[in-house]
């Protein structure tokens, strides 16, 4: 093992976001009056301390309750910083400004860790502070807990800060995103490869999943269940050996189309992650020869018969969802909370007549350590909006854009740019390239 791994401080290749992250956390309790902030969410402890085990992120409190606590001033610390949800010291995976000194408890239950966050709060003159924690995350028997030990902290619902911070991803997390979708794109075209060969659905998946692991990106669903956000170095060796032997022996993976025998297109999605950061791309293919333009073919829906449609209109609905989704994003602005970016989208899309004649609805969501992370935006359900607090859009934002047509899914994440457009994080691929 490399030398540098063992030491605790180790470097991370995250110091960037990191630096970031203490600073962009500091000026929001600043902003809302606060002394400091107790995150709760798996995910958002996750993104703050470059780890996430996703098998031991769930396990109930009772057992393994965490406490990690960024001041305004003072040092950051945490009570239950076993490795499962904190990290591996030893592999330099922590930030910086989590110093060893200001980490305390292993394995201990729910009340251990409760006590030692109590005593540092009291040692650190923080027992009557105003403290921000993540109300939607919370546990109210924790809560309960938590106000019965400390009494005279006032207690304010925070839960847009740590979102507002990690919606920005910094270069190094674009790449890895980056990273994710290619290495997503070339799994599928040796899936879409084995199945025009005559493979099994099995077979292919195998296919699949073996390519995602020669790419250095994990195959959604794979045996990897827990990965560094961060890492001490960038290899495409990360799998350890069991993983990898596992994943052989039981391949799965992502494809929501029931293929019939004669399926002359490909129309499925796929999920990767690079050192669990995340892709989501709908991904459309030729299983057989491309239809000609007055071709008709046999399409279908979940909510209608199949019915034979001719190619060139099909050809023309792809086309009008890929510029209505680069079109619409591009109404949100640097600045934006999520209420007005919605708005703006929305105004776009009822002046948009391509729009109304072809589209069906949209989903713009944050994209990184989740699938579907905060803020979002869906037309179909506009109570998805959080009603907490704004969450403004500022360069480095990365997000799905995903629209639906009667007949297609486009999907695909964009980053926003500090020139104010939002960009493909990689090459658009699809029907018509």
């Amino acid at each position: 093992m490399n030398d540098a791994m063992n030491r605790h401080d180790a470097p991370t290749g995250w110091r960037e976001k990191d630096e970031r992250t203490l600073v962009e956390v500091r000026r929001l309790l600043a902003r809302d009056r606060l002394d400091a902030i107790l995150p709760w969410k798996a995910a958002h402890r996750a993104y703050l301390l470059n780890f996430f085990d996703a098998v031991h992120a769930d396990v109930p409190w009772e057992e393994m309750a965490t406490f990690l606590v960024l001041p305004l001033e003072g040092d950051p610390f945490i009570s239950g910083s076993h490795e499962h949800v904190a990290g591996r010291v030893p592999y330099g995976v922590c930030p910086g400004w989590l110093k060893p000194e200001n980490r305390s408890g292993e394995w201990w239950g729910c009340d251990e860790n409760l006590a030692v966050f109590v005593g540092e709060m009291k040692r650190r003159g923080l027992a009557r502070a105003r403290v921000g924690y993540e109300k939607k995350w919370l546990p109210v028997a924790m809560f309960e807990k938590l106000r019965a030990a400390l009494p005279d902290v006032t207690w304010v619902p925070a839960d847009t800060i740590v979102p507002q911070v990690r919606l920005v991803k910094t270069p190094r997390e674009q790449a890895l995103m980056r990273r994710a979708v290619v290495g997503g794109f070339a799994a599928m075209e040796a899936y879409c490869s084995a199945l025009r060969s005559g493979a099994t659905l099995e077979e292919a998946q195998l296919a699949r999943a073996h390519r995602a692991l020669d790419a250095g990106v994990e195959w959604v669903g794979g045996a990897m269940r827990m990965a560094w956000t961060g890492g001490t170095f960038e290899t495409l060796d990360w799998w350890d050996a069991p993983a990898r032997e596992q994943i052989r022996r039981s391949p799965v993976g992502r494809n929501w189309l029931l293929l019939p025998d004669d399926a002359p297109i490909c129309v499925t999605h796929f999920e990767t992650r690079c050192q669990f950061y995340f892709s989501d791309i709908a991904w459309h293919e030729f299983l057989g020869p491309a239809p000609s333009d007055g071709d008709r073919v046999v399409w279908s829906a979940d909510s209608e018969p199949m019915r034979l449609f001719a190619w060139r209109d099909l050809v023309r609905d792809f086309e009008v969802m890929r510029v209505v989704q680069r079109e619409a994003i591009n109404q949100i602005r640097i600045g934006m909370d999520q209420a007005e970016a919605r708005a703006a989208v929305e105004r776009y899309l009822a002046g948009n007549a391509d729009y109304q004649e072809h589209g069906r609805g949209y989903f713009i969501h944050s994209l990184g350590l989740e699938i579907h992370e905060e803020p979002i935006l869906a037309a179909a359900n506009p109570n998805a909006l959080p009603v907490d607090g704004p969450i403004l859009f500022q360069p480095g934002a990365v997000c799905s854009s995903e629209w639906f047509s009667r007949h297609w899914t486009v999907e695909d994440p964009f980053v926003l740019g500090a020139d104010g457009k939002w960009e493909p994080l990689a090459p658009l691929r699809g029907v018509t390239g």
